[in-house]
């Protein structure tokens, strides 16, 4: 079994500060570390922790009728109290946590891969960790960083059957984003498939440890929902106000193909077509549990829009096992590979910094 002294060694440490020392470096090109890297829904997160949920929607400039209940609050805090005890603002706060969690993300990927028995290359998953697009809204004011690592937690509990664990990081995975809830519903499943549907009803003991690990995601929205309730009488406000980002129910299908009509919209089609082949890839090769994750993150998104369709699977961790394995399976020259995360790096984080549209 790999101990942490040999999984974060000299070669590990080395390319995590090589590749922070890199993306920080560019930022002084684009006017400073903080306008470079917030953008987007860092300015809402910034806005929050600074001034507190508010009781009303925005009116004012472009955001008009958008309210900031969207945003849950586990990372909102996390930067806050950063902030509070490093009199630092709530945007280097972030960039400070998220880089620091970005470290551990390759560790427990590795360990993931370990109990999996994927026997896929450690050295292929740190450079997708540290040196490729993958790794892009893990350094910047997003919550990626924090969700994936509480991702791979949970299924790292859940491989390793510790059912207090995991029910405590599905609950901190809730209380991050939304989706957290369904993960729990997708292991609760596998648990009870794994150990036998008829045999699980019949030790209420287990029955109830299993469903547990799916009501402990949904007590945390309810907590969130309790506290929207107080402050505006609207317990599901985080829903109704998507709304406003234009974020409608439809088939996602038929949200692709209204993409697809409107030339501006192309590289969110391009990007639903590579988010299937990374999931169809993930069930072809029996990861099936990391695919199903993937799937329903997948849909819940493209039901309403493509907005950010990218980033909610480039950006889950489990793309990179799938991506590792690839790897592994077509047999790639090494080299290749890391050059190829090296300009995916670069130019992604180039994009970012510029302000554009393209990976929000």
């Amino acid at each position: 079994m790999l101990t942490m002294k040999k999984i974060i060694n000299k070669k590990y440490i080395s390319l995590y500060i090589l590749s922070t020392a890199m993306f920080f470096m560019l930022t002084p090109l684009f006017g400073g570390v903080v306008p470079a890297t917030c953008h987007w829904d860092c300015h809402w997160y910034s806005y929050i922790a600074n001034h507190g949920y508010g009781k009303y929607s925005h009116l004012y400039q472009t955001m008009i009728g958008m309210g900031d209940w969207c945003f849950f609050p586990l990372y909102i805090l996390m930067i806050k109290g950063f902030s509070y005890l490093s009199t630092l603002s709530v945007q280097a706060s972030g960039l400070i946590i998220n880089n620091i969690i970005l470290f551990f993300i390759p560790y427990f990927l590795i360990k993931y891969n370990e109990i999996r028995k994927c026997n896929l290359d450690n050295t292929v998953i740190i450079f997708l960790s540290f040196f490729s697009i993958f790794c892009l809204w893990d350094r910047i004011q997003y919550t990626e960083c924090v969700y994936g690592i509480l991702l791979l937690i949970s299924l790292y509990n859940f491989y390793k059957r510790n059912m207090s664990a995991l029910m405590a990081s599905i609950f901190l995975l809730s209380f991050c984003r939304p989706t957290g809830f369904v993960v729990g519903l997708i292991l609760s499943f596998f648990l009870m498939k794994e150990a036998g549907f008829k045999n699980i009803i019949a030790k209420k003991y287990d029955f109830m440890s299993y469903a547990l690990v799916a009501l402990v995601g949904f007590s945390a929205i309810g907590l969130y929902s309790l506290y929207l309730y107080h402050l505006m009488g609207d317990g599901l406000a985080f829903s109704h106000a998507q709304i406003a980002w234009e974020r409608k129910f439809r088939i996602p299908v038929v949200v692709a193909w209204n993409y697809l009509k409107h030339l501006h919209g192309m590289h969110l089609f391009v990007s639903f077509l590579i988010d299937i082949v990374i999931i169809w890839y993930a069930y072809k090769r029996k990861y099936c549990v990391e695919a199903t994750i993937l799937l329903f993150t997948f849909l819940i998104s493209s039901s309403t829009s493509l907005m950010s369709i990218h980033r909610y699977i480039w950006g889950c961790p489990l793309t990179i096992i799938v991506v590792a394995d690839f790897v592994k399976q077509q047999k790639f020259r090494h080299s290749l590979v890391y050059g190829a995360c090296v300009v995916s790096f670069v130019s992604s984080s180039i994009i970012w910094f510029m302000g554009l549209k393209y990976l929000f």
